[in-house]
């Protein structure tokens, strides 16, 4: 894990609130805790990052490469991932909630994420793959994941209530227990999803 100053041009003076940082190499850095809300990292390499803990607010991380990176128990509240490749992040955190409230993740890749107690609440998901992640206990009000991939995920006791769900593909998922109460399901491609105690309760 790289720390700032480390064979780098960039300081620590570097790395604020609302900095520019958009297409810097910080891949492998040590970022833990740090307070970069409003920045602009789009396009920035942050593959194998240490994100977690810290205060991502609103942070454009269009385009931006956050391979196997670790964000749990960080704040990315509004921030926007479009297009960006997030596969294999780790959002778990055992004490906080790592809080993605109103992020966009239009045609992001989350492919084999751990999302595990992550709150995407009002999230935009639009085209964005998911596929083999794992978002068990994740809490899902209200996301927009239309024609998003939901293949293969593990979803266990996760709440999708008042969310689109319309054309999503969801086949060979394990989402045992969830919750899609008021949620828009329409042509979503279920084939071999295991809804076992799923509840899916509409409007009278």
């Amino acid at each position: 894990m790289t720390s700032l100053g480390d064979d780098t041009d960039l300081t620590k003076s570097d790395l604020t609130p609302h900095a520019d940082l958009g297409g810097a190499n910080l891949s492998g850095f040590n970022l833990r805790g740090i307070d970069l809300t409003g920045a602009d990292l789009s396009n920035a390499d942050l593959s194998e990052c240490d994100l977690s803990g810290g205060q991502f607010d609103r942070v454009d991380f269009s385009g931006a490469k956050l391979v196997e990176s670790t964000l749990g128990g960080g704040s990315f509240v509004n921030a926007t991932f479009v297009n960006a490749d997030l596969t294999r992040i780790d959002a778990y955190h055992d004490v906080e909630t790592t809080d993605f409230y109103g992020a966009d993740f239009t045609t992001s890749s989350l492919q084999n994420a751990n999302l595990i107690h992550s709150s995407l609440i009002n999230i935009d998901a639009e085209a964005a793959d998911f596929s083999g992640s794992c978002l068990s206990f994740t809490d899902c009000r209200g996301a927009n994941f239309l024609n998003a991939d939901l293949s293969n995920i593990k979803c266990l006791h996760g709440t999708l209530s008042n969310a689109t769900l319309r054309e999503v593909t969801m086949a060979n998922s394990y989402m045992a227990y969830s919750t899609f109460d008021h949620s828009d399901l329409s042509a979503a491609d279920c084939m071999d999803c295991d809804l076992r105690g799923a509840t899916c309760r509409m409007p009278t």
